[in-house]
């Protein structure tokens, strides 16, 4: 008789409840992050929460780290929870907040939130993270790390190996990757297909994402949970290099966001106006028809707006995005596609916006306030 016994299942690496008084073995503070000198931020194991404290003023801020050994680990999933008060959701612009890990010779990474958004009836934020082991690393750093104001409890801090069923098909000129049996259909593969050979004819230069003869990566994921959880970006799409990740099977958006990177590194007036003027629509209505109806409502973003990157990505998407593609639509219209083919490799994504500005006027030769009205009355 053949006895068939189930494989053990890995143990955690990390189960960490904050229940003593003191940090447990193995944990070590550090300054996490610092933008000046003074006295570091406070941190403190309180009421079964590690509990980091900064001030307004305070401009080095502490972490609490310990490093865990790696061995035939593929991927990790880190959970926890965080409860804040008075953290700014822009402190992650000093460092990763919250709940982070480091490979080793890597960068830190964000695995957990940096501000509380509490369920029903707790005071708590849950938050799970899967992270793909790079080649070769032997050990991850797992840590906290608040480098801002105000206070944050971490606890239920778990770190442990998995194997997530993802699947792979290598097709044309992408790389497909899905979880579980949420495949592809021919026909959305072959719409893709489609797409990216509309793109190239309209960039007029077949792209070169990492080596020749490379793929697009396109990371398809089953709902805004999922992709937030592999991606840390909550987000329905968005394009890393030359890989796609989306909840769409069929992206046109990211596609052209992707092959355009042969024109340059815009910021999202362009690089998003682009993409989006490339699929023609948003949310079902052609582009001017939707900007027509956002300014009768009152609520268009002026372009001296959306040349800013953070304020571009403060609008709403359906304020922003349509803008953006009409405005595209709007240059290749009345000054030819050469010009925002130019303007595409001149202005730049880490570039000041008032330089931004400078050089768009002088590609338009007029005011952003005079090319706004312009736009306006093309609408």
């Amino acid at each position: 008789m053949l006895l068939l016994v189930a494989p053990a299942l890995a143990l955690p690496l990390l189960v960490e409840r904050f229940d003593a008084t003191t940090l447990a073995e193995g944990w070590k503070p550090s300054i996490g992050a610092q933008t000046g000198g003074g006295k570091p931020s406070a941190y403190a194991v309180e009421d079964g929460a590690l509990v980091f404290r900064a001030e307004a003023k305070t401009r080095r801020f502490t972490a609490v780290s310990r490093k865990l050994e790696l061995r035939d680990v593929s991927w990790i999933r880190v959970d926890a929870r965080v409860k804040t008060e008075g953290v700014s959701a822009d402190a992650s612009s000093v460092a990763p907040c919250g709940v982070f890990v480091r490979f080793e010779g890597g960068e830190r990474m964000q695995a957990g939130p940096c501000t509380s958004s509490p369920a029903s009836g707790s005071d708590w934020t849950p938050s799970t993270r899967y992270f793909e082991v790079p080649a070769g690393a032997r050990d991850v750093e797992v840590g906290f790390l608040l480098p801002g104001a105000g206070t944050a409890a971490y606890d239920d801090l778990i770190v442990e190996p998995v194997s997530p069923d993802w699947k792979a098909l290598g097709r044309g000129s992408f790389t497909y990757h899905w979880l579980g049996t949420d495949a592809f259909r021919e026909d959305q593969l072959v719409a893709n297909d489609e797409a990216y050979d509309r793109a190239i004819a309209m960039l007029g230069a077949a792209p070169a994402p990492s080596s020749p003869g490379a793929r697009i990566e396109y990371h398809r994921y089953g709902d805004l949970e999922t992709i937030a959880q592999y991606t840390g970006v909550r987000t329905d799409a968005h394009v890393s290099g030359a890989a796609i990740h989306t909840i769409f099977r069929n992206d046109v958006v990211s596609i052209m966001r992707v092959l355009a990177h042969a024109w340059g590194d815009p910021p999202p007036l362009l690089a998003e106006g682009l993409a989006v003027s490339f699929a023609g629509e948003w949310d079902g209505r052609e582009l001017r028809q939707a900007s027509r109806a956002l300014a009768s409502a009152g609520t268009a973003p002026k372009l001296d707006t959306l040349l800013d990157p953070a304020a571009f990505h403060g609008l709403p998407p359906n304020v922003a995005y349509p803008v953006a593609g009409a405005f595209a639509q709007w240059l290749v219209a009345t000054k030819g596609q050469g010009s925002l083919q130019a303007l595409y490799g001149q202005l730049h994504a880490e570039a000041p916006v008032a330089d931004n500005r400078k050089a768009l006027e002088a590609a338009l030769g007029m005011t952003l306030a005079e090319a706004d009205t312009a736009l306006r009355a093309w609408w």
